[in-house]
């Protein structure tokens, strides 16, 4: 009895070995996985950040041209002076962020009472990356 008594807690040794080999092996693995997704997800944030960087270093150069460059070059294009009767004014950007410029006039409608209107000469859509213009009077603005 004693014999199979020793052969029974060999058993439980050698099975308990096995699950403590079995355990550290699956340790191992799940740690090694980890630090994979790890390396994986400081690559997805590294990329982040220079996508993010490269957006950031790509805007400044987008916006070349400032609302009063805008307005400038519509009244260079159209021949409008300073003194011309005409107002260019920045109105607002569009969807794509072109500026848009509206260019017209004050229109006296009475004398007497100083009723007047304006009258629209134009709508110029002017890219703020390059400057060009785009004459968007029958875009309906």
């Amino acid at each position: 009895m004693e014999k199979e008594l020793d052969d029974y807690y060999a058993q439980l040794e050698e099975d308990r070995q096995k699950e403590e080999e079995e355990q550290a092996k699956a340790d191992a693995e799940a740690e090694a996985e980890a630090s994979l997704e790890d390396e994986v997800q400081t690559e997805s944030e590294s990329e982040q950040e220079e996508a993010t960087e490269t957006l950031e270093e790509e805007e400044p150069a987008e916006q070349t041209v400032s609302q009063e460059q805008a307005i400038q070059l519509v009244r260079d294009q159209q021949g409008i002076s300073e003194d011309s009767p005409f107002f260019v004014a920045y109105d607002h950007l569009d969807d794509s962020g072109n500026y848009i410029i509206h260019v017209y006039e004050n229109v006296v409608d009475n004398e007497e009472t100083g009723e007047e209107h304006t009258a629209t000469q134009g709508w110029y859509q002017v890219s703020p990356s390059d400057g060009s213009i785009t004459d968007v009077t029958l875009d309906g603005y």
